[in-house]
């Protein structure tokens, strides 16, 4: 059984990369954070399995590298007991997890917008796509007890939640109308001594 630490191999960003990280953090398991710059990574694109990033390397030889930023996120956090302890409790990770992946994907549309047509699109989603998907969240988190999204314990979902929140800071007044996932976000940092540390030292990025 290999016990070399996995490399994760991404841009020096929060985006499709963070939520690999926040894994190996809760799931207290040591990693090399390799970040690379775009001069780097076309030295490095050879390597990676799909051609994109992020890939981690197991340092397993059976098992290699692995591609695909939620493939590899849910992997390692099932490693780290952070899928829910049942069927059901799994169900209600992923629930939460593709409403998650809902916002992640208005964000990346308006990131690759045409300056131009941000304004409307910010304007859209504060109006309107975003507090639906928020209160989606919020129903969600009632619904399996309203501590974490799959009951009691920490999940892929609550750490899928506190990224997806860190990207939406420069939204206050948005966040504001749920304040049960920003009080989520303290409770999973006051129980996760690791995860806490670890986004203390982060290095600050804008995305």
């Amino acid at each position: 059984m290999s016990t070399a630490k996995p490399k994760l191999y991404y841009f020096g960003v929060r985006g499709r990369g963070e939520l690999i990280r926040l894994v190996f953090a809760a799931g207290k398991i040591d990693f090399e954070d390799i970040r690379l710059t775009k001069e780097q990574w076309a030295e490095q694109k050879k390597n990676s399995p799909t051609g994109v990033m992020p890939f981690v390397d197991t340092g397993d030889k059976s098992k290699g590298l692995l591609a695909q930023s939620g493939a590899i996120a849910r992997y390692y956090a099932k490693k780290a007991g952070l899928m829910g302890s049942n069927d059901w409790e799994y169900y209600l990770v992923e629930r939460a997890m593709c409403q998650l992946d809902d916002i992640f994907m208005e964000l990346v549309k308006f990131m690759m917008a045409p300056e131009d047509k941000k304004p409307d699109l910010l304007k859209e989603f504060q109006a309107e796509k975003g507090p639906k998907l928020l209160s989606g969240l919020v129903d969600f988190l009632k619904q399996a007890g309203g501590q974490y999204f799959a009951g009691k314990s920490l999940s892929l979902a609550d750490l899928g939640c506190l990224n997806i929140l860190d990207s939406l800071a420069n939204m206050p007044d948005l966040l504001a109308k749920y304040p049960e996932l920003t009080e989520l976000k303290k409770r999973v940092l006051a129980g996760n001594a690791k995860l806490a540390e670890y986004i203390k030292n982060r290095p600050v990025t804008p995305m």
